[in-house]
């Protein structure tokens, strides 16, 4: 046997039985948390692009060849 549970939303965005009961509260905390969190994402992100930006020197691309012919086994 299944019951049917209809739910209504209010204007606070609760959700309401057909009795009037609430079945759940929204919180008012989850704005401020996901404001949070999208502003340290954008920080992380901010950060892996200036690294990313960052000029590198022939030095570093030439260490990257060695490293790649001594796993390779790609002596000359």
């Amino acid at each position: 046997m299944v019951a049917t549970l209809v739910l209504i939303h209010d204007v606070n965005g609760d959700l309401h039985d057909q009795d009037g009961h609430l079945r759940n509260a929204a919180s008012s905390n989850l704005p401020t948390a996901n404001a949070e969190n999208v502003a340290a994402n954008a920080r992380a992100i901010a950060e892996e692009n200036v690294q990313a930006a960052r000029p590198r020197s022939l030095t570093h691309i030439y260490y990257n060849i060695y490293q790649f012919r001594i796993e390779n086994k790609m002596f000359t």
